[in-house]
């Protein structure tokens, strides 16, 4: 194992309510139908997402629209995660256990950079990952392999020197797609396919680098 992949959402911060809280207000403020559940949602980027569901309801919509809604929606979420941001029990002991083992370690995730950028000093975690990589920087979300491959070019390690960490099905596929080794953390806001991962544990609580090192 030469490093270490996190997915955020769901994996480090307990963010998923208020992504999804977020999405409800920016197409209730927009007039657009939304009736995506926090699973059919998971680890689809937000400039993906808003064409997606207003095009459920009939409503195409431009590219500058889209984009709007996009920096629309950002500030909604930010909002509300900076003043609720809660890191999930056992990820920063996890993170400080593989600073100490010197493996490298990155985040991956479908957030967008600024995104990323914004929370991770509120969080205290600012400067920790050797590589982010927001959703921004791959051409193709998850379940494609785009961002884990990009991450790990950024560490300069190979794919299958590299473990994953995720939560959500897509993330999953993601990495198998990558040819890199996942675990999955328990997530009970969503349907988890857990047969389609390396392991599979209820949280990162006591979890070592030894330990994923066996995997």
């Amino acid at each position: 194992m030469d490093a270490v992949i996190f997915d955020f959402d769901g994996v480090i911060l307990d963010s998923e309510p208020e992504h999804h809280e977020a999405f409800e207000t920016l197409f209730e403020r927009n007039g657009i139908p939304f009736s995506e559940t926090p699973q059919t949602m998971t680890g689809i980027p937000a400039r993906k997402l808003i064409p997606m569901v207003a095009g459920k309801a009939g409503i195409t919509l431009s590219a500058e629209k889209i984009a709007a809604m996009d920096r629309q929606r950002d500030e909604i979420y930010l909002d509300l995660i900076l003043h609720r941001a809660t890191l999930l029990p056992g990820a920063l002991e996890m993170l400080q256990s593989l600073k100490r083992a010197r493996i490298k370690i990155a985040l991956a995730s479908s957030s967008n950079d600024r995104l990323l950028q914004a929370i991770l000093p509120r969080v205290g975690l600012f400067g920790v990952f050797d590589a982010v990589i927001g959703g921004d920087h791959v051409p193709h979300g998850k379940p494609n392999p785009d961002i884990f491959l990009k991450a790990a070019e950024a560490l300069g390690v190979p794919p299958n020197g590299c473990v994953v960490i995720e939560d959500a099905n897509a993330g999953v596929q993601a990495a198998r797609a990558a040819g890199m080794k996942v675990l999955m953390v328990r997530n009970g806001r969503i349907v988890q396919d857990k047969d389609n991962a390396t392991a599979f544990v209820e949280s990162l609580v006591g979890l070592t680098p030894a330990f994923l090192q066996s995997l």
